[in-house]
């Protein structure tokens, strides 16, 4: 009984599936976007779609850029963005390409602020904008009174 869509860990089936890599990397980030599950990992992504676990279809997108970090995967509006190794880039079309023509950098500009510090920014998408937001930590002055720093966001 009760409201079961409410509830995070209830998947109404006991199929698993294996998704093979040909780099044997791992998932970072999965995704709901055009209708379709949109599975991230760091070199590649894929789609998996059908009406039910039994008919599900997995599919190469992207075979040659992935998603570094699967906490920056947000759906905004028509795409879908996230932190490659190489920088900042939305993914535009579920269709396969056999260039990168499915996907389009947004900022190279903030590539090196993740390689040495993923851990000190967040991503979420508010009002139709896709934000990256830095953490500061709390500082102290002399007589240990918490001080707090300003961190950046971007938008």
């Amino acid at each position: 009984s009760g409201d079961y869509k409410f509830k995070r860990d209830y998947f109404p089936s006991d199929y698993n599936m294996i998704v093979d890599t040909p780099t044997k990397d791992i998932i970072t980030s999965i995704n709901f976007y055009q209708n379709v599950l949109v599975i991230l990992t760091e070199n590649n992504i894929f789609m998996l779609k059908g009406m039910n676990p039994y008919d599900f279809i997995l599919t190469s997108i992207n075979r040659t850029i992935g998603c570094k970090y699967g906490w920056t995967a947000r759906v905004v509006g028509n795409y879908l963005y996230f932190m490659s190794i190489e920088g900042l880039y939305k993914l535009k079309s579920v269709y396969n390409t056999d260039e990168r023509l499915n996907v389009e950098e947004v900022d190279f500009r903030v590539k090196s602020l993740f390689l040495d510090n993923a851990s000190d920014y967040i991503a979420y998408a508010f009002k139709g904008n896709y934000h990256l937001v830095e953490l500061t930590p709390y500082t102290y002055d002399e007589t240990f009174d918490k001080v707090s720093g300003n961190g950046k966001i971007y938008i």
